[in-house]
């Protein structure tokens, strides 16, 4: 009798997840496999993809930060201040064990530890968290995308300034090329249209003035192809030969970004007693892949890019894999939650 229950248990539970893949993982794996058929067989190459890339980061993303901004006024902004807090501390706890492991026990040299514990714990929120939460969680989900962004920028700029200080002959060279990089990230599309957000939201929180209907009609065209341009660009650009060449530090990455992060993050969500909707936003963040940007600043610096670009293309592979697990834990963990967001996605398909 018991071998007959656990069989139903078994059962039951693999058709939840398979359900859960269908309605949730499966459209994201479908677009970002539509990258990679564009490559093998269309002629798409990583020039294309750079080239969406710079459309999404440059006029998709920036349009869908000031969509979202124009939905809340500043004082529902400040709410989710928790999450932004809680995901930086995540991502500090990871990348300080990335940073003692490699120094223990791989034994490498102290510039390429910063590297390998950034691949460890820096999250593409540009590319895959912020489309990922936009489709999953809606609106809502652009701002928690935001704050991942916001995360991914601090990280980046403290790895770039740790390897400028190795490689600088001293302190105030270090922190004049940090303050160089710093002011170029001011000059972002989506820097500026974060600030213009902020503007928005602080408007309509002390005049409630909205942004003409033509306006934000307009911006919202550009805002509904972040996620799949994004998605497609990430498939273009997924690069299976330097794999073989680093799969030790490949599996040792994906262990620590896509294992080890999540787990954090959920016990880390649990002692500051996150609501389920920023709990949710968190897991999510933390289990996808390693971001890209960070393969782009350790090919700028020439330090640690070959297996940062192995483990950034395996881990965007993975995440279809992490993904699946996570949604389906939470799912069960929040049933009423997932509920109100199925009912969304129908609604979005119906329309």
């Amino acid at each position: 009798m018991l071998k007959y229950y656990i069989i139903l248990i078994v059962i039951h539970g693999w058709r939840y997840i398979m359900g859960m893949a269908l309605q949730y993982i499966l459209p994201i794996f479908f677009v970002m496999l539509s990258g990679i058929f564009a490559r093998r067989f269309l002629g798409f190459t990583t020039d294309h993809s750079r080239l969406l890339v710079k459309y999404v980061m440059g006029v998709a993303i920036p349009c869908d930060i000031l969509v979202t901004f124009s939905h809340y006024s500043i004082d529902d902004l400040l709410k989710h201040f928790n999450f932004l807090a809680v995901f930086s501390i995540v991502t500090l706890i990871v990348f300080f064990a990335g940073f003692l492991y490699a120094r223990l026990f791989k034994k490498m040299e102290k510039i390429e530890t910063f590297f390998f514990a950034g691949t460890s714990c820096l999250s593409n929120a540009c590319m895959l968290a912020f489309p990922i939460l936009i489709y999953i969680m809606g609106s809502i989900g652009a701002i928690y995308g935001l704050l991942s962004v916001i995360v991914l920028i601090i990280g980046l700029q403290v790895i770039s300034f740790l390897a400028n200080r190795s490689n600088a002959g001293n302190c105030d060279e270090a922190r004049d090329k940090l303050i160089k990089e710093v002011l170029k990230s001011i000059k972002e599309p989506f820097f500026i249209a974060l600030i213009l957000g902020l503007i928005l939201s602080s408007v309509k929180y002390i005049f409630h003035v909205s942004i003409p209907s033509t306006v934000h009609q307009t911006l919202d065209y550009f805002a509904v192809t972040t996620a799949p341009v994004a998605l497609f660009a990430v498939g273009i650009n997924i690069d299976l030969k330097s794999l073989k060449k680093h799969l030790r530090g490949v599996v040792e990455a994906s262990i620590f970004k896509l294992i080890l992060m999540p787990v954090v993050a959920w016990y880390t969500a649990k002692f500051f007693n996150l609501p389920p909707e920023a709990t949710i936003a968190l897991m999510i963040c933390s289990v996808i892949a390693t971001a890209k940007c960070l393969y782009g600043v350790a090919q700028q610096k020439n330090i640690y890019a070959e297996p940062a670009a192995a483990i950034v293309a395996s881990t965007t592979m993975l995440t279809m894999v992490s993904l699946s697990v996570i949604i389906t834990v939470l799912s069960i963990h929040y049933p009423d939650y997932f509920a109100h967001i199925s009912s969304h996605l129908s609604s979005k398909i119906a329309d």
